[in-house]
């Protein structure tokens, strides 16, 4: 019989997720069979059925440890992320093992084995996904030995991330060099599997009749309302439109969209496309390819964050990075998506202890004026410094800057770097990358909208962080010379 142990760390992780849930009759999806149990007895019963889950899982091991429970960007008591050590099984070893309804389990193990391109048993980055075991409703997936992080210390990405910009451990140059792993393993196993989807659609062959462009981004047409109903994000956005921006420096950016929708195109999350409000085209009315850029979509993570990355940290430099959680992969993804989600969830969360004594007149604690000039101030000279390199060609090396806001900008160059190789150049679409980059941050920064667990101060960064973007758009198309242009470079 498997021997299961939890560790205290473990058994608080659960908990603490558990928590919004304990005084209900069923506090989590493994319960619905359940009678109605004090909490600590509904703890009890979860963890019995984890441990059953577990062992069913390494029927032939000795014994398994869960050693932490991951927690992601949206707390669930429906899905959970477990570390394990197996001893005395064929494999023993360190392993990640997911558990949840069978259906999204299913759906995730689908979206690897569409992507995985023949991977070996044992890959430099992902880490490989297989079937584990199904007990009524709920089935695990077994991510593959996480072998590389024996005998070191390993934490997630954001968490490195944050500590390296706070206290520079590790190394921020080691954190750039982690950013060039992680994305070249992405581009060469993923990312060459891509297409344009142009709004234009130039016609090839004259006797086919092109398919007219339809715009579609998952969730953002629903999360555009909530923008609209939603007071506390009407709220946000009324701060953010009020404070003093400098010229050309910020664009609603959901009124961009909403113009964009008024005159192109677009499909919501059922599958319904809506027509533009603008029946009759005007002659100076632009046209689809004028708001919305060529993007490039194909194979990809597609909910790539600094929480299901983990990297060992060795000597104060964070080292071998390793992926997982891949419920969103998929054939036919925003590519940009990858780079654009987790430049957002990391700065915008450094932004939050970063800009801190930027509050607001009588509210101490909270965000204010001071706190949207100061996070734009920093999306411009960031926007400038990335329009610069582009322009030149020229991008820094890795270094170990002296302030936690240089040592963030620097983070963020080499991230926006690998998108310019990703997106733009091994692409052969050298002067496309930068335009979609910006609209893709636009259009996440809207989709932030929809995650509850986003502080107040954090959604305000990001919608000014979209606004920048949204006001940066045009500089591709009009500031770019054409000299660039003309040698492809």
């Amino acid at each position: 019989m498997v021997r299961v142990y939890w560790t205290t760390k473990a058994q608080r992780a659960l908990r603490a997720a558990l928590a919004g849930r304990l005084g209900s009759v069923n506090c989590h999806a493994c319960c619905r069979a359940a009678a109605p149990r004090r909490c600590s007895r509904k703890v009890r019963h979860c963890l019995a059925l984890l441990k059953g889950i577990l062992a069913g899982t390494f029927p032939k091991a000795k014994a398994v440890i869960v050693q932490d429970r991951f927690q992601g960007y949206r707390p669930t008591a429906a899905i959970h992320v477990l570390l394990v050590e197996v001893l005395g099984a064929k494999r023993p070893g360190p392993y990640i093992v997911k558990i949840g309804e069978k259906r999204e389990m299913i759906n995730e193990l689908n979206g690897w084995r569409c992507c995985r391109l023949h991977l070996s048993g044992r890959d430099q980055v992902f880490l490989p996904l297989q079937r584990g075991f199904r007990d009524g409703g709920l089935m695990s997936l077994i991510y593959g030995n996480a072998q590389q992080f024996i005998g070191v210390e390993s934490i997630s990405f954001e968490k490195a991330l944050l500590q390296s910009v706070y206290f520079g451990y590790p190394q921020a140059s080691s954190i750039c060099h982690v950013l060039l792993e992680l994305y070249e393993r992405l581009g060469h196993l993923l990312y060459r599997h891509w297409y344009v989807d142009d709004p234009a659609r130039p016609q090839g062959d004259p006797t086919v009749r092109p398919r007219r462009f339809v715009f579609y981004v998952r969730h953002l047409a629903e999360v555009m309302r909530h923008w609209e109903e939603n007071p506390r994000l009407h709220e946000i956005r009324c701060e953010a439109d009020a404070a003093e921006h400098g010229p050309s420096s910020f664009v609603d950016p959901l009124d961009y969209l909403h113009y964009v929708q008024s005159l192109v195109r677009w499909r919501d999350d059922e599958g319904i496309v809506h027509k533009p409000e603008s029946a009759v085209s005007a002659p100076d009315q632009p046209s689809p390819a004028q708001l919305v850029p060529r993007m490039l979509r194909g194979q990809a993570h597609g909910d790539l964050h600094g929480r299901n990355i983990l990297v060992g940290i060795v000597d104060g430099r964070a080292i071998w990075p390793a992926v997982f959680d891949y419920e969103d992969m998929g054939v036919n993804n925003l590519i940009g998506w990858d780079f654009v989600k987790l430049e957002t969830e990391l700065k915008t969360r450094a932004y939050a202890e970063l800009f801190r004594t930027a509050t607001g007149p009588g509210n101490p604690g909270g965000p204010g004026p001071r706190f949207v000039t100061a996070v734009q101030d920093f999306e411009m000279a960031l926007a400038e410094a990335t329009e610069d390199y582009h322009q030149s060609g020229s991008w820094p090396s890795p270094r170990d800057a002296a302030t936690p806001l240089e040592r963030l900008h620097d983070v963020l160059i080499e991230l926006r770097h690998m998108a310019c190789l990703h997106m733009g150049i091994k692409r052969h679409r050298p002067t496309d990358w930068l335009e979609e980059y910006y609209f893709i941050l636009l259009c996440y920064g809207i989709c932030t909208g929809r995650f509850p667990n986003l502080h107040r101060r954090e959604k305000l960064a990001t919608y000014v962080a979209a606004g920048v973007a949204a006001s940066r758009l045009n500089w591709p198309r009009v500031q770019l010379p054409r000299e660039r242009l003309a040698l492809g470079m």
